[in-house]
């Protein structure tokens, strides 16, 4: 129930909440993460409560834990959903379920009397109660001292409204399409304006002003310049008054002539500054 409950928790607060950040929200994905699903495997694969005592089953529950996120990572990487907040949430609470499932299965077919019970091991309970209250006294004092971030996230999205997929070749003045994206992250209302210097065709686009927290996203088509080989588009994001860039997109692609052989140097498909 235990394990259960916190995936329960950290879903209601990824899927309805994900915007907001405070310490319970970040102990309770640090145990969703950290503890949950080794903990769930740990009772699954020792029901007994003599075949570990308190310290090992609170190390093998960290340890399985450690190789089993990663894992759901690495899968949820080749998936459509992508490795988000949302879809890891849903990964580890759904690993939590079938490790619940598993434990419940195994502790039914021995006694009572001899089946591990969480609240039941002073040494596990004790364990866990000192790392939770450690935990919390370290995010409730990063959270308190931490300074105010305030900053603006320009980004491009690929097909499929992704950060991959974007554009690798080109041929000298090709369309090309993309979306970029502006996130007001700076505590006020702010205006934008997004210039592509490598396309002297497109006129500088104004963003609406973005009342604090707001995003503004929009499709562009723009052509690719006439300099062969790879070569970095830079779009370029300007607050109200700024005389100079705010913020940059380095866009890499490799330009040739239809026909012409891949470049065969490597390069990056998208760096963002």
């Amino acid at each position: 129930m235990f394990a259960l409950l916190v995936a329960l928790i950290a879903e209601v607060i990824a899927l309805g909440f994900p915007e907001a950040y405070s310490p319970f929200r970040v102990i309770v994905g640090g145990a969703l993460v950290l503890f949950v699903p080794g903990y769930v495997l740990m009772v699954a694969l020792f029901p007994r409560h003599h075949d570990l005592n308190g310290a090992e089953r609170l190390a093998v529950s960290l340890g399985l834990s450690a190789a089993l996120v990663p894992m759901a990572g690495l899968i949820l990487n080749y998936t459509p959903a992508g490795i988000r907040l949302e879809s890891l949430t849903m990964a580890l609470s759904l690993l939590a379920a079938l490790g619940a499932l598993a434990a419940y299965l195994r502790r039914a077919r021995i006694p009572e009397e001899e089946r591990f019970v969480f609240l039941k091991d002073p040494q596990l309970t004790r364990g866990a109660l000192f790392g939770a209250v450690g935990i919390a006294l370290i995010v409730g004092a990063t959270y308190l001292t931490r300074p105010e971030t305030r900053f603006t996230a320009f980004y491009l999205l690929g097909e499929n409204e992704r950060m991959e997929n974007y554009p690798t070749h080109l041929r000298p003045g090709e369309s090309f399409t993309v979306t970029v994206v502006v996130e007001n992250r700076e505590g006020q209302r702010m205006a934008y304006r997004i210039r592509a210097p490598f396309d002297p065709e497109t006129p500088p686009i104004e963003v609406p002003p973005l009342p604090p927290g707001a995003s503004w996203r929009q499709t562009l088509t723009l052509k690719a310049p006439s300099t062969l080989g790879v070569t970095p588009l830079v779009l370029e994001l300007y607050r109200a008054g700024d005389v100079e860039a705010y913020r940059e997109i380095h866009l890499f692609v490799s330009i040739r002539q239809e026909g012409a052989a891949p470049a065969p140097s490597l390069y990056l498909r998208g760096v963002y500054v």
